[in-house]
Parts: C-alpha cells; sequence; structure tokens
C-alpha cells in the first residue's frame, strides 16, 4: 500500500490514504530509473480536500510504501512541475524528482584535474552555492576510487552548462557513475558510486509474479574484430592491434570496429584491453520488458522490487536464474497489476550513436555561424555578389585537338575564344583550375582530381581536418584567437589564447623556456599543487619555493647586476632564523661567522675547546700570572740567599755587633721583601683560578646554547617549516 502527501510551506496535505475514499486519486504512476530524477503523475478531482495544496515549483510531493501502522518507506520526492486542467476541472499532475534540483544551477567556466571523488565534490558543492538551503544535498555515499586506472581525471567546460547536465556529461557517461539521491530527515542526500550495490531478494519469476514479458535482442552494437588503438607517441605515431573471435566470425561473419585507449603506451597492455573490449560486444545487448506483480503488495514481510539486480527466472523463455539489472520501474499506485519493470542494459546502437554525434555537430555548426566574424561574412556576401551578379560570359565545350570527337573540358570564359580570355574556368578530368592570367595559367587557384585543393585564401566558418600543415599558424584578428586540444572523450587538454598558454595533461618539452620580455611584461613561471594551490614561483624577483625543495650539486646567488647574494630561512610565521651573505652566516643572531672568521658563539663543540684551553694560555691574565710566580721565584731565593748571610753573620756576632746588626737589618728587609713577592703571587693565582672559573661556567653555558640551537636547527629542517 502507498501513501501520498503534499507538503506546502512546511505543512503535510495527504493526497491519497486507500483507506479514505475523500483522498484518492486517479490514476497514480510512480516512475523510477536509474541516473534519472523520476517522475509522478496523477489526475486529482475539484472536490478532494486538499486540493488546493498543490502549487507549482512550490509543492512538494512524497510518496511512501506504508502498511498504515509502524512501517513507512520513502519512495520518491519531487516538486509539481506541470498542472493540465481538463474540461471538468480535473488537475493532471506531473512532478519531477529531487535529482531535477541540479537543474537550478549552472557551472560556471572551470579546469580541473584531479580524483573523480573530488571533481564531484567540486560540482555539489558549487550547486550547494547557488539555491537555497532546502535544495542542496549532503554527499553521503562517494564510492570512485576504482572507477579511473590512474585515480586522475581531467576536466573543462567554458559554457555554463546546468550541474545536471555535467554530471550527465562528465561523471554518469564519461565515467560510468551511478548517481541516486534520498529524502531522509529533513536532509537530502546524494550517492555516487562506481557500482550498483542493491540486489533485490524477490525473484521476478514465471509462475509466481509474471503477468507478461518481452525480449528485445539489440545486435546493431555486435563487432566480431576490434582494431585496438593505443597512446600517440612524440611523432604522432600510434600503437594499434587487431583482434578477431573466431566463433563470431563463424557465427555473425566478420564485422570489424575501432576503439582508442589513450592511456596505452604497450603493445602488450593494447591487446589485454582490446580483447576486453570485443568479448563484450561479439554479443547482442538483452533487454527484457516484464509486467509482475510486486509480491510484497500482498506479503509485507517480503521485500519489494527495487531499482538493482534480481533474477529472472522463466526456463520458457530461456531465462534460468539469469541476474539482470532492472534499470526502470513504473509502479501504478491503485492498479499494481500494471506495473512494469526493465530489465537489461540497453546500450545504443550504432546508428543510435551516430545520430546523436552528427546532432551535436550540426548545433556546434549552427553556434559557429551565429558568431560568424565580419570577414567571413564579407567573404560569403561577396562571393554571393560575384555569382548572381554575374552578366554575359561564355561557355565553351572544348574538344581541343580532337574536333571530331568528344569534347575534352568546359571552358567558361570572359571572351568566347580562350586565347582572348583573361578570366578562365577550366574543368577538365583533372580538376578544376581558375585563372586570371589567360587560359595558360597559371592556374593559382585550382581543386585537382587526387583531392588537392590550391588557393590563395580559403575562407570558411567550421573545417573538419586530420592534419594541417604549412609554414604559420595564424588565428584571431577580427575577434580573439584560441586554440583548443581535446582528447579522444572531448575534455580540454590544452589552449592556446590571449591568456597564454595552459596544459590541463600531459608536459611542455623543449631544450629552452623563455617567459617576459614582450610588450613591457614581467615574465613568471607558476607552479601549482594538484589543489590548485601555488607550490613555486620563478619571476625577475627570484625564485620562490612554498612547498618541497630545492636540489642539486651547485646553487649561486648573487654576482650579478652588482648585486650582493643572500640566502634567507625562515620559519612558518615569516621570522627570519638564518642568513648567508656578504657578512657571513648569522643564526638567529645567536651564532655569528664575519668573512674574516671571527665568531660570536653560543655554541661551540668537539675540538673547539682545545682551542679556547690555547685562548686561556694565550691570554694576559695567564701571561701576568706566570710573571708574578716567576718575580716570586726569584724574591724567595734573593731571601734564602740573605737568611744564609744572616746566619753567617750571627756566627760572627761576637767579632762585630755593628756588622750583625747591620746584616739582621738587610735580612729582615730581603723577608719583607720576600713576603711581598709571594702576596703579589697569591693575588695573581687568586685572580687565575677566578679567571679559570668563569672560562668554565662559560663553556657550561656555551654547550647549553649549542644544545638549543640544535633543536631549532631540527625544527627548520622539518617538512613544510622554510
Amino acid at each position: 500500500m502507498y501513501q501520498v502527501v503534499a507538503v506546502l510551506q512546511g505543512r503535510e496535505h495527504v493526497l491519497m490514504d486507500i483507506r479514505d475514499e475523500a483522498y484518492i486519486l486517479e490514476v497514480p504512476r510512480l516512475t523510477l530509473q536509474i541516473n534519472n530524477a523520476g517522475m509522478f503523475t496523477f489526475s486529482i478531482h475539484p472536490t478532494h480536500p486538499e486540493a488546493k495544496s498543490i502549487v507549482p515549483l512550490i509543492t512538494l510531493v512524497k510518496v511512501y510504501k506504508t502498511d498504515y501502522r509502524t512501517y513507512k518507506k520513502w519512495m520518491f520526492t519531487g516538486r509539481v512541475i506541470d498542472i493540465e486542467k481538463d474540461i471538468y476541472n480535473n488537475n493532471r499532475v506531473k512532478c519531477e524528482g529531487i535529482l531535477a534540483y541540479l537543474v537550478d544551477s549552472i557551472v560556471a567556466p572551470y579546469e580541473y584535474q584531479g580524483t573523480p571523488a573530488n571533481y564531484v565534490k567540486q560540482l555539489v558543492n558549487s550547486h550547494n552555492s547557488q539555491v537555497n538551503k532546502e535544495k542542496q544535498f549532503t554527499l553521503r555515499a562517494l564510492d570512485l576510487s576504482d572507477i579511473d586506472t590512474n585515480n586522475n581525471i581531467v576536466r573543462a567546460n567554458r559554457n555554463y552548462p546546468t550541474t545536471m547536465q555535467e554530471i550527465k556529461d562528465k561523471v554518469i557517461n564519461l565515467l560510468g557513475a551511478y548517481v541516486s539521491v534520498e529524502d531522509s530527515k529533513d536532509s537530502l542526500y546524494i550517492d555516487c558510486s562506481q557500482n550498483i550495490t542493491h540486489y533485490n531478494k524477490q525473484a521476478i519469476r514465471l509462475g509466481e509474479n509474471i503477468i507478461d514479458l518481452t525480449q528485445t535482442k539489440n545486435a546493431g552494437n555486435i563487432r566480431t574484430v576490434m582494431v585496438g588503438i593505443g597512446a600517440e607517441d612524440k611523432e604522432g605515431n600510434r600503437l594499434s592491434v587487431t583482434i578477431e573471435n573466431d566463433n563470431a566470425i563463424a557465427k555473425y561473419g566478420r564485422i570489424v570496429g575501432t576503439m582508442k585507449f589513450e592511456n596505452v603506451t604497450t603493445l602488450e597492455q593494447l591487446e589485454k584491453k582490446t580483447k576486453a573490449y570485443l568479448d563484450n560486444v561479439i554479443t547482442g545487448t538483452d533487454t527484457i520488458e516484464v509486467r509482475a506483480v510486486d509480491l510484497s503488495m500482498t506479503n509485507a514481510e517480503i521485500e519489494s522490487i527495487g531499482l538493482g539486480y534480481c533474477y529472472v527466472e522463466s526456463k520458457y523463455n530461456n531465462l534460468d536464474h539469469v541476474r539482470m539489472l532492472v534499470s526502470k520501474i513504473e509502479l501504478y499506485l491503485t492498479d499494481p497489476g500494471q506495473n512494469t519493470f526493465s530489465l537489461g542494459v540497453t546500450a545504443r546502437s550504432m546508428t543510435t550513436s551516430m545520430s546523436q554525434a552528427n546532432s551535436v555537430m550540426d548545433k556546434e555548426v549552427e553556434r559557429i555561424a551565429s558568431i560568424i566574424s565580419p570577414r567571413i561574412q564579407y567573404a560569403v556576401e561577396n562571393a554571393s555578389q560575384l555569382i548572381t551578379g554575374a552578366k554575359g560570359g561564355y561557355v565553351v565545350l572544348d574538344c581541343g585537338g580532337n574536333a571530331d570527337k568528344h569534347p575534352e573540358q568546359i571552358l567558361i570564359m570572359d571572351a568566347p575564344e580562350k586565347e582572348n580570355a583573361k578570366y578562365v574556368i577550366r574543368i577538365n578530368k583533372n580538376g578544376i583550375g581558375f585563372s586570371t592570367s589567360g587560359y595558360n595559367g597559371p592556374y593559382a587557384n585550382a581543386w585537382t582530381i587526387d583531392g588537392n585543393l590550391v588557393a590563395d585564401f580559403i575562407t570558411t566558418g567550421t573545417m573538419f581536418a586530420d592534419r594541417i600543415r604549412g609554414g604559420t599558424l595564424e588565428i584571431g584578428g577580427e575577434k580573439d584567437g584560441c586554440i583548443t586540444v581535446l582528447d579522444g572523450r572531448g575534455n580540454i587538454v590544452a589552449t592556446i589564447n590571449k591568456e597564454g598558454v595552459t596544459v590541463l595533461k600531459g608536459s611542455i618539452r623543449g631544450s629552452t623556456i623563455t617567459v617576459g620580455g614582450t610588450s613591457n611584461a614581467d615574465g613568471e613561471i607558476t607552479v601549482l599543487d594538484g589543489r590548485g594551490n601555488i607550490a613555486a614561483t620563478i619571476n625577475k624577483e627570484g625564485v620562490t619555493v612554498l612547498k618541497g625543495s630545492i636540489r642539486g650539486s651547485t646553487i649561486t646567488v648573487g654576482g650579478t647586476k652588482n648585486a650582493s647574494g643572500c640566502i634567507t630561512v625562515l620559519n612558518s610565521y615569516g621570522d627570519i632564523k638564518l642568513t648567508i651573505d656578504v657578512n657571513g652566516i648569522n643564526v638567529n643572531d645567536k651564532f655569528k661567522i664575519d668573512m674574516n672568521g671571527n665568531m660570536e658563539a653560543i655554541s661551540i663543540s668537539g675540538d673547539a675547546i682545545e682551542q679556547i684551553n690555547d685562548i686561556i694560555d694565550s691570554s694576559e691574565a695567564m701571561k701576568t700570572a706566570k710573571q708574578a710566580i716567576k718575580e716570586a721565584n726569584n724574591a724567595a731565593n734573593t731571601a734564602k740567599g740573605a737568611a744564609e748571610t744572616a746566619q753567617s753573620a750571627a756566627n760572627k756576632a761576637q767579632e762585630t755587633a755593628d756588622i750583625a746588626n747591620s746584616a739582621a737589618d738587610a735580612a729582615n728587609s730581603a723577608a719583607t721583601a720576600a713576603k711581598n713577592a709571594a702576596d703579589k703571587a697569591q693575588v695573581a693565582i687568586d685572580a687565575l683560578n677566578v679567571t679559570v672559573t668563569n672560562l668554565n661556567n662559560m663553556v657550561n653555558q656555551i654547550n647549553e646554547w649549542i644544545k638549543q640551537l640544535n633543536v631549532q636547527i631540527r625544527e627548520l629542517g622539518k617538512p613544510g617549516i622554510s
């Protein structure tokens, strides 16, 4: 059983409830389809209690499957887009699914290279930024990691398509992805996956729920021989391989097809991919349309049939437990016997693909014609005037030297005789020639039978060509010129326009690249990472590397145009931590070495300690101490001699008291001098001990500073710190 409600200005209005005859809709039909918004249509009588709750683009209509007790499952939410009123005022209402909200936003011109998942995020975020909150999607399931072999795609568009169109063209069609939406708990969720993961537990089985079955086999895309074409090399050549299936050839004959693999560069890989592709196209595409009853309508314990895989069993139709994809469902809410399930994947036939390609081509030609340049327009008008305004002239069937035989050429001239003509159009078996210098030419403009077109000028709106060769290719002039390079899928790979050269995929090769120097413009090369952030620049100011590193055996700075070189290292906050310039090396103003070798240090290690000892030994304090010790030794020796003299004099005291007293005085004087010298020596020694203690403290402080500097250097060496 189903329930249908309308939501207007936040309030729910019941439209269908089979328990109440007043709340009945006529022919309510719900269409659900993979990668499609879905559609719900119904008729409502003017006497319906909630008939006035249906307002185009404002009212939301929701469909639930329910048992009107505990079970209620969301199936569809859509906005009213069309109301058709008949002669009896019955309203025929059409609602489109909420996936169509993506039509309400556009995609501004962009160029993208990155993962498929981030590309989908970019499109959804762009949509959300343009619409009201009620139309915004939350990206829920996103599984595209294996959808591209390199997990890297290139996309671009400058035509302002809707988000819906861009997702269909660039995600669903090119990547083969599946997109679905769900309205749950006041939020709209969008899922994008590389696989369909839903498997129906309920089988579609003859004699059980099948009412009618129609099988369609499409053989238009069958190929029995496949030519695989690989990537183009530097010389413009491509690998190619031909794979044949003998069994298919014996059954259908030789039907040859081609397939390009733009990323394949080896013959082995090309053979493998070509064979895999041929295996998919040697059989026709089966499509089954089944009219069946969903058994969940009669038994609540049976899961209803939804979009996804299911098994089909009908031995009478040669379908024995065949797994097929339910790609489309049409549910008649009040008449389950009319429900239709479309199974199988319907592939586009070759003629269908060609028709669509021709349609796209025709539209492109019309677009180009609508913006045709004045020069081309003038050429068209001038040609029209020359042809339609021509008067007179002579058409001659020329037999040449064989007057009695068939004519060999047609001459259209401005004179009756070819000898007197100046303007000549000459048509013969070898082609058409145009001369403004008489019959004998030269024919500067000609179209020969071998396919060569010789002309001074070719005026055209659109030219489709395999190759254009020549000395000069000039574009623009009447308007801005542009050369666009597309890959095999129609994605922009590179452009050349007035803004410069843009390469979205591949590389630029050459021995020399020169930028700037013209039109007074400074040159600059900018390197971006995968997210579009600037990683490095090269300009007249120098080389700036914001991410990554510079590698090489030699780096030279300065020396040109009287400019001194300088290397500056900054931390993440922009503070200078290290400079190397003509003044020397400066580390955070705590460690300096000038060009004369002088060092202001807060960090020394290794043999530097021995060098400090040498400095101490050669210091003035040490010299003074050594001199004081020497003088003290001399004074001590003098005192010793005086003492000996005094002793000798004492022994002779008997002889003369005056000599003894004099000697005693001399001894006392010598002792005093010795004591003074010893005191000086002690003062010098104490000063030396203080100096040595201070030096030891300085060495300990230096070692602490060394540790701090090592920590700072390690921090500067971490990735991302510059």
